[in-house]
């Protein structure tokens, strides 16, 4: 696994050939991609948007944003056929953008929609965050594993709103959430090679 974070800055050069570097030279490779989405979430959306107070840092937001989303497209057109699992929110408001509909329409990318609460997500013991996911992927294993919602609050599935200081602690996966992704990808490189020894055999 190879992280690209903040300090590697996708937006740069150098770090948009960091992530080149890694798709020329490395065989089964999946990227995994959580772009910043404050911007998108409905508080800024809504609520936000509608004070002149909060229009610099807002901008800001988007212009990252379309900084991220250019380098990605640039990356997709560079290598085709990435495999690919996108992140955010279920009901951020970039997924309504046009250049995201595009780019995940020539990807032929698919929605799985979770919640973070069937996956571990929690801030105590019975006490969960039901943070509503979504990933978009072109990856076939993905889909069935993450597909779980919550079906409500019991005496033992407490639910938490996830905002406040329980927002940033959401935005880490849980280890269950990782291993699922692993055994995913894991599921779904075998049967790549599978196919190809089997056309090679033909």
């Amino acid at each position: 696994v190879l992280d690209i974070t903040i300090a590697h800055d996708f937006t740069s050069e150098s770090g948009y050939q960091r992530v080149a570097n890694i798709l020329r030279s490395t065989c089964n490779v999946a990227v995994l991609v959580s772009f910043p989405c404050t911007g998108g979430c409905l508080l800024n959306a809504g609520i936000n948007a509608k004070n002149p107070k909060c229009g610099p840092k807002l901008e800001a937001h988007f212009k990252l944003f379309k900084l991220l989303w250019r380098q990605y497209q640039r990356l997709n057109s560079e290598f085709e056929g990435i495999n690919t699992v996108f992140e955010w929110p279920r009901f951020c408001t970039y997924w309504m953008k046009a250049m995201v509909k595009k780019l995940s329409w020539r990807l032929n990318i698919f929605y799985a929609d979770f919640d973070g609460c069937q996956y571990g997500l929690s801030v105590d013991e019975n006490v969960y965050l039901k943070k509503p996911w979504r990933f978009a992927t072109n990856i076939p294993d993905i889909l069935p594993v993450f597909n779980l919602l919550c079906p409500g609050s019991s005496e033992s599935h407490v639910n938490q709103m996830t905002r406040g200081k329980w927002a940033l602690s959401s935005q880490y996966y849980t280890p269950f959430m990782t291993l699922l992704i692993h055994v995913a990808l894991f599921r779904f490189f075998q049967g790549c090679l599978l196919y190809t020894s089997d056309a090679a055999d033909e």
